[in-house]
């Protein structure tokens, strides 16, 4: 998977927990959410985005703001779970701006790959 599909994929987990936030109805959860290893941009990042890129700082950087991603989506859920709706209220600007720090990580990967591609001779 390439940063940019990782980046749609991180896009897409987050725009969906904030849907539920705006189209919960009842309270439950209608599933378990994905920890930080067993979604779609952690099991790129596990695999192959660290064997392509895992020397580079700035992929290390994205472990930790992805771990606050998926810590804050489960205190979201089970706060919609509960119906405490002021934290999820006070939670969702929070996801959103984990989301903004993770994209600014994946574009500053992306400037790093093109700067060490550049030092070692290749397109």
């Amino acid at each position: 998977m390439a940063i940019d599909a990782a980046r749609f994929d991180h896009e897409k987990f987050v725009h969906d927990v904030l849907y539920k936030i705006t189209d919960h109805q009842d309270g439950s959860p209608d599933h378990e959410l994905p920890d930080d290893h067993q979604c779609r941009f952690g099991k790129w990042y596990d695999g192959v985005g660290r064997e392509q890129f895992g020397s580079l700082p700035e992929f290390r950087e994205l472990e930790g703001v992805h771990a606050q991603v998926h810590q804050t989506a489960r205190s979201i859920q089970a706060s919609l779970a509960s119906g405490n709706r002021d934290e999820v209220t006070r939670q969702g600007p929070e996801l959103i701006n984990l989301k903004q720090n993770i994209l600014q990580d994946l574009d500053a990967l992306r400037v790093a790959v093109v700067g060490h591609r550049g030092e070692r001779g290749e397109s």
